[in-house]
């Protein structure tokens, strides 16, 4: 055997071996379905919050919908409800985002609200959070003539 098809044969074992070193660590690390929650703002002004993912599309699973309800008591008031996908009429298992459409996202923060509601509901309690007020918006004030 000669010593050039010897090393051509190495050659190809360590080219094939990288690509599978390197297969391995992109879907075993990149496809990999994050299991902390993050926030998610869409250009239409939707907020989700949910398991998000980034391979091979930008994938939002275990969701939920941040909404703004009006207080039935007072009409003028407005309060915060988290309702989780699965539960919404049309019922998704899982949200297919489109990129261009993301204004921002990033991982929820431990000492949030929403957080703290989301660790209830995983150990078995009631998914919407109580009723939020939303902030009050004061008016602007008006300047002298």
């Amino acid at each position: 055997m000669n010593t050039h098809s010897m090393w051509a044969g190495n050659r190809v074992v360590w080219v094939v071996g990288v690509i599978v070193v390197v297969a391995a660590l992109y879907f075993g690390v990149l496809a990999k379905e994050s299991s902390e929650y993050s926030v998610v703002y869409l250009s239409t002004g939707e907020l989700y919050v949910g398991k998000l993912s980034s391979f091979p599309r930008l994938k939002l699973t275990d969701g939920y919908i941040f909404q703004v309800a009006r207080d039935p008591a007072d009409a003028a008031k407005s309060n915060f409800q988290l309702a989780p996908l699965r539960e919404a009429l049309w019922a998704p298992e899982y949200l297919y985002l489109n990129q261009d459409q993301v204004i921002f996202s990033g991982p929820l923060s431990e000492a949030s609200g929403i957080f703290e509601t989301l660790q209830q509901s995983a150990a078995g309690g009631n998914v919407a959070p109580a009723p939020t007020p939303a902030p009050a918006v004061s008016p602007a004030p008006e300047s002298p003539e």
